[in-house]
């Protein structure tokens, strides 16, 4: 009987798809050459921060629920009401006479936008085209950009 394994390896990780007693094989082969692996089995698992579940429907729901959490905690501040929509129609709007932030605030929303872009990469393409405009401005955001930040953080 022919066995069937998907191997996927990535940034010196290595993924197993195959029945249960063939996993097991493979990974005591793979042991023998490295020694002891840190590995999850199983239909939930943590990878850079993203949270993956394989669905008993064959479905695979991925999550940054942590980072996002992180994000909004850094940021500190509500919006004050929902937002039907990650940014506004005014978002590609720049106004060059806006008063700059303070290099904390310019830091912190530095920080925020890089990693409003990791998560957007990986979970959260609704955000993109926020995220894309808010990464053209961290080296001279102002109050216009915190604003478009805020709507944005709101939506999460």
């Amino acid at each position: 009987m022919a066995k069937i394994v998907t191997l996927l390896v990535d940034l010196g990780y290595v993924y197993v798809y195959a029945f249960e007693k063939v996993v097991t094989e493979i990974i005591k082969e793979i042991s023998k050459h490295f020694g002891d692996l840190a590995m999850t089995r199983g239909r939930s698992h943590n990878f850079l921060g993203i949270n993956i579940l394989l669905g008993e429907d064959c479905l695979v729901e991925i999550s940054q629920h942590d980072q996002v959490q992180e994000a909004l905690n850094k940021f500190g501040e509500t919006y004050g009401h929902h937002v039907s929509s990650p940014c506004a129609n005014r978002l590609w709007d720049v106004n060059e006479n806006a008063k700059k932030l303070s290099k904390e605030r310019s830091d912190l929303f530095h920080s925020i936008v890089a990693k409003l872009l990791y998560i957007t990469k990986r979970s959260r393409p609704d955000t993109e085209t926020a995220v894309a405009f808010l990464t053209t401005r961290v080296s001279k955001s102002d109050i216009d950009d915190w604003k478009k930040l805020q709507r944005l953080m709101a939506w999460y």
